[in-house]
């Protein structure tokens, strides 16, 4: 792409369609393919008429979504450039308010191009729209921050600076945390922090203006780092922190109860659990070691028997518990399969393609996301003409009944998960009556647990 090639088109003017589509299939969509959705701090998105979004980037172009999904405000987003690439692809992501953003990898010719983006962020940003972008720039599946760009700060700056510092730009620091990276109907949380106002750096940048980008640019990381959960460790070590947020999240929160709603407090009390393991290394390394080789060694274990931390920990595997699973399911069996035989072949197809097509896990959600988006319309369309034309069904009725078997989708999913949950549940009490293993394992994750309780009772603070 060349300087006249670029086209960057008009973002920043208001598009009815996109309002349209915005507000209606993406919202009923998103709503239903997230199970719980809370965002904290949103207040801080419309505190200031020029703000830009700065997100923590760890699950592809899910992690945009999510943003514009809480969010009423208009926003135009930079991705990288490679995405504009196809003929067919820049002109939907150019309705879709998302401007290309060049990277080293793209060239130096091309890399060029980025002064005239960041020309059109300064538009924007005039016009009162939001602009966001991923100071990490490229995303990863990890629970961290990777090193950021300068791309944040050199935009606020190029913008205050043409209008000497007037234009009072802020910056809201975001933190995305997903329960779940990949798997339709989990839960995600948004946390947008306290805004930073660029106008506090002025002075610096006038006397040295890469210093000031360099301190903006920490300033942003550290207001990200605490919005989101941040596992420094690496490799096995990284996946025994990711364990054990879990293990002693109860211990915690008895300890440090967390404030607010459901998906803000188990953030805050996993965040809690990572701190304190950390706040362990540095003042006892070699109970924190002990805990990790045991940690590491619960996990193998679980592996070999086939079991997740959740059953091991006995919540909700009591026989009463499993007794009202199963009546569940009986009863909702019908439901489960008028869900299952309307859109099992859409989602197991759609599934496959992700598969197929995204050799990156990461980015299978968000092509079967994408997918749905633009095939759900068509497909309930050909439900409607079939219901009138072959069941001659009343015409007033049409809306209702496609909404009714749209919840009997989300409700087959729901269904498969809670009917492979139970299943867990009755292996795992079978399995304990005779099996030492299982009893093995209770045992394991019981020391572990009471080792880090009592580091924890001894911590210094």
């Amino acid at each position: 792409m060349s300087n006249k090639e670029l086209n960057l088109g008009t973002p920043e003017k208001f598009s009815l369609i996109y309002f349209f589509l915005h507000y209606t299939l993406f919202r009923v969509l998103f709503f239903f393919w997230y199970k719980r959705i809370q965002a904290t701090g949103l207040k801080n998105l419309y505190a200031h008429k020029t703000t830009i979004v700065a997100p923590n980037h760890q699950n592809t172009a899910m992690d945009a979504l999510v943003v514009l999904g809480v969010s009423a405000r208009s926003m135009v987003w930079l991705a990288r450039a490679d995405m504009f690439n196809s003929n067919l692809a820049r002109p939907v992501l150019q309705w879709m308010k998302i401007m290309p953003i060049f990277r080293q990898r793209d060239g130096l010719k091309a890399l060029a191009n980025n002064e005239k983006v960041f020309e059109k962020c300064v538009e924007v940003l005039e016009n009162g729209n939001a602009v966001a972008l991923f100071p990490e720039a490229t995303h990863w599946g990890f629970r961290r921050l990777r090193e950021t760009k300068k791309a944040v700060p050199r935009i606020a700056f190029l913008a205050e600076e043409k209008h000497d510092f007037a234009l009072n730009v802020h910056i809201v620091p975001t933190g995305i945390y997903y329960e779940n990276y990949q798997n339709p109907r989990s839960n995600v949380l948004i946390n947008f922090g306290t805004p930073i106002p660029v106008k506090q750096f002025q002075t610096l940048h006038n006397e040295n203006p890469q210093q000031a980008q360099q301190e903006l640019k920490e300033a942003i990381d550290a207001g990200m780092k605490e919005q989101m959960l941040a596992i420094q460790h690496f490799d096995d070590e990284y996946d025994a922190y990711d364990l054990l947020r879990y293990m002693c999240a109860d211990e915690v929160e008895k300890r440090f109860p967390a404030q607010g709603k459901y998906l803000q407090k188990r953030f805050n009390t996993h965040k809690k659990v990572v701190e304190l393991l950390d706040t362990i290394e540095q003042q006892n390394p070699e109970v924190h070691a002990e805990i990790m080789a045991k940690t590491k060694t619960y996990k193998q274990n679980l592996q070999q028997n086939g079991y997740r931390d959740w059953v091991v920990a006995q919540k909700k595997t009591s026989a009463l518990h499993v007794a009202w699973n199963t009546l569940v399911l009986l009863v909702a069996l019908p439901v489960f399969i008028v869900g299952y035989v309307l859109h099992g072949y859409l989602f197991h197809g759609l599934a496959a393609i992700a598969r197929k097509t995204a050799k990156d896990k990461q980015f299978r959600s968000t092509v079967i996301f994408g997918l749905l988006f633009l095939l759900l319309p068509i497909v309930y369309t050909v439900y409607a003409l079939l219901l009138v034309s072959v069941i001659h069904m009343p015409a007033w009725s049409i809306a209702p009944f496609l909404a009714g078997i749209f919840a009997a989708a989300l409700w087959s999913y729901d269904y498969a998960i809670v009917a492979k949950k139970t299943y867990k549940m009755v292996r795992f009490n079978m399995q304990r009556k005779n099996n030492p293993a299982i009893n093995s394992l209770i045992q394991q994750r019981n020391g572990i647990v009471e080792l880090f309780s009592k580091q924890v009772d001894e911590l210094t603070f």
